[in-house]
């Protein structure tokens, strides 16, 4: 059910049918290397089907089966659908989609514990659902990005490559705003010529040549 549901999404979006877009809490959760991938796949392959099978089939299911089959399964798809808030974090085609899937998922998920009696193939199921979905946005993470925001690349290095150029243009911004700038070079007057014998402040006079007489020849270069 989970490849066929995540693998129709694909298809979808390669026939442009539906435009997916991811939100902006899902990107900020997209895993990007090995070890996110690993947190991602423990916390919403395991830990999150656990918490929502115990509350959805384990006690909304049977506490609501008094009052009839049907009914039970059919409110617990619903609010197993809505809880989930796709058609809120994605308006239009897409909310809906992923909404009508959830609810789809949800009354397979309650006929199975009903007729096993068991959570266990409930939360096998829900665990490989999501367990699929974190490998299909990884493997197909460039196809919904928004184009107001980008992703920041399929693969770890490009991760890292764009964290690095963050933070390289954070850097030079802050380096651009603390920079002083340089004071304008001033040309400083050279001081006066003082004669220590004439007195402060006077300054030194040079003595005037002594006239030429006539009898002196004419120095010629």
């Amino acid at each position: 059910m989970s490849v066929l549901l995540n693998g129709g999404n694909e298809l979808l979006a390669h026939w442009k049918l539906v435009d997916f877009q991811d939100s902006d809490v899902e990107r900020a959760i997209q895993p990007h290397t090995m070890p996110q991938i690993a947190v991602a796949l423990g916390v919403i392959a395991l830990f999150a089907p656990l918490a929502e099978e115990f509350f959805f089939r384990g006690l909304l299911l049977r506490w609501l089966s008094a009052r009839g089959t049907a009914l039970a399964v059919i409110v617990t798809a619903l609010v197993f659908a809505a809880i989930h808030g796709q058609i809120f974090l994605h308006p239009g085609a897409q909310g809906l989609l992923f909404t009508a899937e959830l609810f789809a998922a949800g009354v397979v998920l309650a006929l199975w514990a009903i007729r096993t009696g068991s959570l266990r193939t409930s939360l096998a199921t829900h665990a490989a659902y999501n367990a699929t979905a974190v490998l299909f946005g990884v493997f197909f993470r460039e196809r919904r990005c928004a184009p107001y925001a980008p992703c920041p690349g399929a693969g770890a290095a490009r991760a890292r490559t764009h964290r690095a150029q963050s933070v390289g243009r954070l850097r030079d911004r802050l380096a651009g705003r603390n920079r002083r700038r340089p004071r304008p070079h001033r040309r400083r007057r050279p001081p006066p010529c003082r004669n220590p014998g004439a007195g402060a402040g006077r300054p030194l006079r040079r003595a005037a040549p002594p006239p030429m007489s006539r009898s002196e020849p004419c120095a010629h270069p």
